[in-house]
Protein backbone atom coordinates (compact mmCIF):
# COMPACT_ATOMS: atom_id res chain seq x y z
CA UNK A 1 0.00 0.00 0.00
CA UNK A 2 3.19 2.15 0.50
CA UNK A 3 3.42 2.92 -3.03
CA UNK A 4 0.09 4.24 -4.20
CA UNK A 5 -0.32 8.31 -4.78
CA UNK A 6 -1.96 10.35 -2.29
CA UNK A 7 -5.80 9.66 -4.12
CA UNK A 8 -5.36 6.47 -5.89
CA UNK A 9 -8.44 4.96 -7.60
CA UNK A 10 -8.30 1.06 -7.02
CA UNK A 11 -10.17 -0.68 -9.32
CA UNK A 12 -10.19 -3.81 -12.28
CA UNK A 13 -6.93 -5.60 -12.45
CA UNK A 14 -5.32 -4.21 -9.25
CA UNK A 15 -8.16 -4.26 -6.78
CA UNK A 16 -7.91 -8.05 -5.75
CA UNK A 17 -3.94 -7.31 -4.66
CA UNK A 18 -4.47 -4.50 -3.03
CA UNK A 19 -7.68 -5.41 -0.86
CA UNK A 20 -5.58 -8.49 0.26
CA UNK A 21 -2.95 -6.52 1.62
CA UNK A 22 -5.62 -3.95 3.14
CA UNK A 23 -7.57 -6.90 4.84
CA UNK A 24 -3.71 -7.98 6.08
CA UNK A 25 -2.99 -4.53 7.14
CA UNK A 26 -6.37 -4.25 9.21
CA UNK A 27 -5.90 -7.39 11.08
CA UNK A 28 -2.11 -6.57 11.81
CA UNK A 29 -3.53 -3.30 13.40
CA UNK A 30 -5.54 -5.31 15.86
CA UNK A 31 -2.81 -6.19 17.56
CA UNK A 32 -2.25 -2.50 18.63
CA UNK A 33 -5.89 -1.91 20.53
CA UNK A 34 -5.81 -1.25 23.87
CA UNK A 35 -9.18 -0.11 25.48
CA UNK A 36 -7.14 1.71 27.86
CA UNK A 37 -5.49 4.18 24.98
CA UNK A 38 -9.69 6.09 24.16
CA UNK A 39 -10.66 8.94 24.96
CA UNK A 40 -14.50 9.64 24.84
CA UNK A 41 -14.64 13.55 23.95
CA UNK A 42 -17.62 15.07 22.21
CA UNK A 43 -16.37 14.42 19.04
CA UNK A 44 -17.20 10.19 19.76
CA UNK A 45 -14.23 8.21 20.64
CA UNK A 46 -10.86 8.39 19.87
CA UNK A 47 -7.82 6.72 20.03
CA UNK A 48 -5.01 8.26 21.49
CA UNK A 49 -2.47 6.60 19.62
CA UNK A 50 -4.03 6.87 16.35
CA UNK A 51 -3.27 3.78 13.94
CA UNK A 52 -6.47 3.64 11.63
CA UNK A 53 -7.95 5.65 8.62
CA UNK A 54 -11.34 6.66 8.35
CA UNK A 55 -13.18 4.05 6.16
CA UNK A 56 -15.90 5.20 4.50
CA UNK A 57 -18.43 2.72 2.48
CA UNK A 58 -20.59 4.08 -0.16
CA UNK A 59 -20.10 7.47 0.63
CA UNK A 60 -22.73 6.94 3.55
CA UNK A 61 -21.37 4.84 6.59
CA UNK A 62 -17.84 6.33 8.33
CA UNK A 63 -15.69 3.67 10.51
CA UNK A 64 -12.61 4.45 12.45
CA UNK A 65 -11.31 1.06 13.65
CA UNK A 66 -8.58 2.10 15.86
CA UNK A 67 -11.97 2.73 18.46
CA UNK A 68 -13.63 -0.77 18.14
CA UNK A 69 -12.38 -3.95 19.42
CA UNK A 70 -10.39 -6.87 17.62
CA UNK A 71 -13.70 -8.93 16.88
CA UNK A 72 -15.60 -6.17 15.68
CA UNK A 73 -12.77 -5.22 13.45
CA UNK A 74 -13.65 -8.92 12.07
CA UNK A 75 -17.14 -8.40 11.26
CA UNK A 76 -15.76 -5.06 9.30
CA UNK A 77 -13.30 -6.98 7.28
CA UNK A 78 -15.40 -9.89 6.43
CA UNK A 79 -18.61 -7.30 5.53
CA UNK A 80 -16.41 -4.99 3.13
CA UNK A 81 -13.29 -6.12 1.77
CA UNK A 82 -14.51 -8.73 -0.10
CA UNK A 83 -13.49 -8.30 -3.44
CA UNK A 84 -16.28 -9.56 -5.53
CA UNK A 85 -18.74 -6.87 -3.48
CA UNK A 86 -16.01 -3.84 -4.25
CA UNK A 87 -16.70 -1.63 -7.30
CA UNK A 88 -13.50 0.76 -6.47
CA UNK A 89 -11.84 1.65 -3.61
CA UNK A 90 -10.38 5.60 -3.44
CA UNK A 91 -7.15 6.56 -0.93
CA UNK A 92 -6.79 10.04 0.43
CA UNK A 93 -3.96 11.40 2.38
CA UNK A 94 -3.85 12.63 5.77
CA UNK A 95 -4.01 15.88 4.58
CA UNK A 96 -6.41 15.66 1.96
CA UNK A 97 -8.65 13.23 3.81
CA UNK A 98 -8.77 16.27 6.80
CA UNK A 99 -9.66 18.97 4.87
CA UNK A 100 -12.89 16.57 4.12
CA UNK A 101 -13.85 14.58 7.16
CA UNK A 102 -12.44 16.22 9.98
CA UNK A 103 -9.67 15.24 12.42
CA UNK A 104 -10.97 11.49 12.22
CA UNK A 105 -9.37 11.39 8.89
CA UNK A 106 -6.08 12.67 10.48
CA UNK A 107 -4.31 9.03 9.19
CA UNK A 108 -6.41 9.50 5.81
CA UNK A 109 -8.95 7.73 4.62
CA UNK A 110 -9.85 4.52 2.45
CA UNK A 111 -13.37 5.37 0.67
CA UNK A 112 -15.36 1.45 -0.45
CA UNK A 113 -17.71 1.88 -2.79
CA UNK A 114 -19.49 -1.09 -3.41
CA UNK A 115 -21.49 -2.51 -6.43
CA UNK A 116 -24.96 -1.38 -6.90
CA UNK A 117 -27.86 -3.90 -5.60
CA UNK A 118 -24.58 -5.37 -2.91
CA UNK A 119 -26.78 -6.28 0.30
CA UNK A 120 -24.36 -5.73 3.44
CA UNK A 121 -25.63 -4.91 6.79
CA UNK A 122 -23.99 -1.57 8.13
CA UNK A 123 -24.28 -2.18 11.92
CA UNK A 124 -21.17 -4.04 11.90
CA UNK A 125 -18.21 -2.66 13.57
CA UNK A 126 -20.30 -0.70 16.24
CA UNK A 127 -21.79 1.45 14.02
CA UNK A 128 -24.10 3.79 15.86
CA UNK A 129 -27.80 3.99 13.84
CA UNK A 130 -27.63 2.84 10.24
CA UNK A 131 -31.12 4.11 9.86
CA UNK A 132 -29.97 7.59 9.55
CA UNK A 133 -28.93 8.71 6.00
CA UNK A 134 -25.26 8.90 7.46
CA UNK A 135 -23.87 7.48 10.23
CA UNK A 136 -20.54 6.56 11.94
CA UNK A 137 -19.03 4.31 14.95
CA UNK A 138 -17.31 7.29 16.67
CA UNK A 139 -19.24 7.06 19.66
CA UNK A 140 -18.18 3.79 21.76
CA UNK A 141 -18.01 5.11 24.92
CA UNK A 142 -19.46 2.05 27.31
CA UNK A 143 -20.98 2.87 30.73
CA UNK A 144 -19.05 4.37 33.58
CA UNK A 145 -16.32 5.42 30.77
CA UNK A 146 -15.53 8.87 31.17
CA UNK A 147 -16.59 11.76 28.96
CA UNK A 148 -13.94 14.49 28.03
CA UNK A 149 -15.72 17.89 27.61
CA UNK A 150 -12.77 19.90 25.41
Amino acid sequence: MDNLSANDHIKGERLPAFVDSLRKAILHDTLLYQRSDLKHTAIGTINTKVYSKLYLINNRYAYKLDVIDPKQVQEFVSEFLNVDRIQEIVLLDGHIAQSYFGSHASNGAVYIQLKEQTAFNPKVAGLANARKKVSNNFNQRRKGELFIRE
